[in-house]
């Protein structure tokens, strides 16, 4: 027997050894073999022993570089590893969880030492499904930093019914030197699905880091009106920001922000709206609404909104503030008011300074 053949057989001794004696030392050895044993017969071995769910893992590990070598009839040859992961099945064997731990880790050491993004995630993802949440955290550091991968391990983690962990792995991205803006706008929509009560404090601590318009379809999906609100008027969207207020009072509503919002709508059609709004759902704030748009509506289409709806008394305060505009339609409904409630007085206040208006304007 040549002194190859007996170099061979002691090779595979060794793994069984290892297996038997040492498993939490055997990717260190296998390493050390990986151009000189035939892989698929140290795969046998493992599934003899039942120690298959090693394989996968030591197959990650090693991607960096590329290929796993066998003999064959006509000497060493390379194989590519993905042609192996659908041929061996990992079984979920009890004894075996301590060395797939060990290979995990061992696998996050090579994938470091290797520096591609692709074998970062090929390690997240094994980790992940293995729940070994640490050491995938550890991968996705590296992985979400690159903007066309952050998507899809945060994706990876929530269909594998993975929801505070992807979580926690954005937390940790926020601090990092390279982070983007995609982190802290995943960030954004993770808290939107997942913790609804840091949604609000992240998006107003990071609103100039964020991907508004991204945010925006996220929330408008996930019903969360108050946030939707404060994206729209960090993104300017006045009009969008008002409709959102009144079409879902009370959970988006505050009313000294809608005050904010009103004056900065364009579409006029939104200031009679608001009327309409607030004579439904607070009519005790109406005159305070009325007199932030006093300089931006139609006194008199304000005054027949109310007279159709039989409130016109409502809103005496405001038509006496815009009395001095002598506008036709106020004037009527203020002398409607006075004679109804029997207010001589004010009905005399009201008859002299029209008297005296009208004077002035008729003098030469």
């Amino acid at each position: 027997m040549q002194f190859k053949d007996i170099a061979v057989k002691l090779y595979y001794k060794a793994v069984h050894f290892y297996l038997q004696e040492q498993p939490y030392l055997i990717n260190d050895f296998l390493n050390v073999l990986a151009l000189r044993v035939d892989h698929t017969r140290v795969v046998d071995i493992m599934r003899k022993t039942g120690c298959l769910p090693l394989v996968k893992l030591y197959m990650v590990a090693i991607q960096s570089n590329n290929v796993w070598r066998r003999k064959t009839m006509k000497g060493w040859e390379s194989i590519d590893l993905h042609d192996n992961f659908d041929e061996i099945g990992l079984a979920q064997k009890e004894q075996s969880f301590r060395m797939m731990s060990t290979t995990r880790v061992w696998s996050t050491r090579r994938a470091r030492k290797a520096n591609s993004s692709k074998t970062w995630k090929e390690v997240c993802f094994a980790c992940v499904d293995a729940d070994e949440f640490r050491l995938a955290q550890i991968c996705g550091l590296h992985i979400i930093v690159q903007v066309d991968d952050l998507e899809e391990v945060s994706e990876f983690y929530q269909n594998g019914g993975c929801f505070n962990e992807p979580i926690s792995l954005m937390e940790s991205g926020l601090g990092l030197e390279r982070a983007h803006m995609g982190i802290f706008t995943e960030m954004g929509v993770l808290y939107a699905r997942y913790r609804h009560e840091k949604l609000l404090e992240h998006i107003k601590l990071f609103s100039t880091r964020l991907n508004i318009p991204k945010l925006i379809r996220a929330y408008d999906e996930q019903q969360h009106w108050k946030e939707l609100t404060y994206l729209y008027i960090q993104y300017d969207e006045f009009d969008n920001a008002a409709s959102t207020v009144m079409n879902h009072f009370p959970d988006a509503w505050d009313h000294m922000q809608f005050k904010d919002i009103a004056v900065k709508v364009e579409n006029v059609e939104l200031y009679y709206k608001a009327v309409h709004f607030y004579l439904q759902e607070h009519p005790d704030l109406i005159n305070d609404v009325l007199n932030v748009l006093a300089l931006r509506v139609d006194h008199t289409r304000v005054v027949d909104i109310m007279r159709k709806a039989r409130y016109l008394p409502l809103v005496n305060p405001y038509m006496v503030a815009v009395q001095s505009n002598n506008v036709s339609a106020v004037n009527v409904a203020l002398n409607e008011i006075y004679v109804e409630e029997e207010d001589y007085d004010r009905l005399r206040e009201f008859i002299d300074l029209h008297a005296m208006e009208t004077a002035a304007v008729r003098r030469p």
